[in-house]
This record gives structure tokens, C-alpha cells and sequence, in this order.
């Protein structure tokens, strides 16, 4: 009993699905390390536009840590994970907005390029 719970306290654990709301993805985003690990911050490049994935495989985040000369061995990761990036619903009147806004530019740059 105290080996198995030795066991579960050993390791961090990353999920082999997430979802974020940011640009970037960090190993922070993906693994809950305590505060002060300095691993937290490497940065695992851009993350997927709201509403897509990106599946980052376990040797891209094994490299990132071999050459920040950080620890692995108390990691558990998958053979990959599935990161999304979580998208926004817009009302009908965001919609329009963003229309009514779009067509504005767009009419404002065609008229200053016919003006005499």
C-alpha cells in the first residue's frame, strides 16, 4: 500500500488530451508543476488557432528539457498530446459588427483609390 501511493506521488503526469486559451504553448500549460520548477516555462511554440489542434509528440517535449539540461525522470508523458485551443462563441451581433466593420474598411480603401 505505501509503495503503490509512493508510486502516485512520484511522478507528474501530463494528459494526452488539453485545451488552452493562449498564443503559446509552455510545459506549464500541459504538466501542473509546483510554482518554482523551472521547467514550467519552456515554451513549446505557437499554439493552434481557437477552434483547431496541434499534437506535440513526447520526443519534441523530452528534447526541449535534455537541452535546457532539466530533468525528465520524473515525468510521465504520452506518446503525445493533443492540445486545442478553445474558441469563442459570437453572438449575431458581434457577427454584424465585425461584418459592418469588415465592409467599411474595405469600402474606405476602394474609394480613396478612385478618388480624382
Amino acid at each position: 500500500m505505501i509503495v503503490a501511493a509512493l508510486l502516485l506521488t512520484c511522478c507528474l503526469s501530463a494528459p494526452s488530451e488539453i485545451v488552452i486559451d493562449s498564443d503559446t504553448i509552455t510545459l506549464g500549460a500541459l504538466i501542473p508543476f509546483p510554482a518554482s520548477d523551472a521547467r514550467a516555462p519552456i515554451s513549446l511554440g505557437y499554439a493552434p488557432n481557437p477552434g483547431l489542434a496541434r499534437r506535440i509528440p513526447k520526443y519534441e517535449i523530452i528534447r526541449k528539457l535534455n537541452t535546457a539540461n532539466l530533468p525528465v525522470d520524473d515525468l510521465q508523458i504520452p506518446e503525445s498530446i493533443l492540445v486545442q485551443r478553445r474558441a469563442v462563441g459570437l453572438n449575431r451581433e458581434q457577427v454584424t459588427r465585425a461584418l459592418l466593420d469588415a465592409f467599411t474598411t474595405i469600402f474606405r480603401s476602394q474609394y480613396r483609390n478612385h478618388e480624382c
